[in-house]
């Protein structure tokens, strides 16, 4: 089981809790912040990367750039 740990599956990266479950929605780790997918346009819990999220853009690392729209 994935615990507290980044996992690529499928050429997709997920994270995962200390207790297993996926984390989805923005996530914050070592000061920057990701944007895993909450629900469609790509697997449940997978890194978007390269989109708007909303009014906020994260970049082909799946980083949030700071740029709002």
């Amino acid at each position: 089981m994935a615990s507290d740990e980044w996992c690529k599956v499928s050429g997709k990266w997920y994270v995962f809790k200390t207790n297993g479950i996926m984390f989805t929605d923005w996530h914050s780790y070592n000061a920057k912040y990701y944007h895993l997918n909450p629900v469609g346009g790509g697997p449940l819990g997978s890194m978007d990367t390269n989109k708007w999220i909303g009014k906020y853009h994260v970049n082909a690392q799946g980083v949030w750039d700071r740029t709002a729209k």
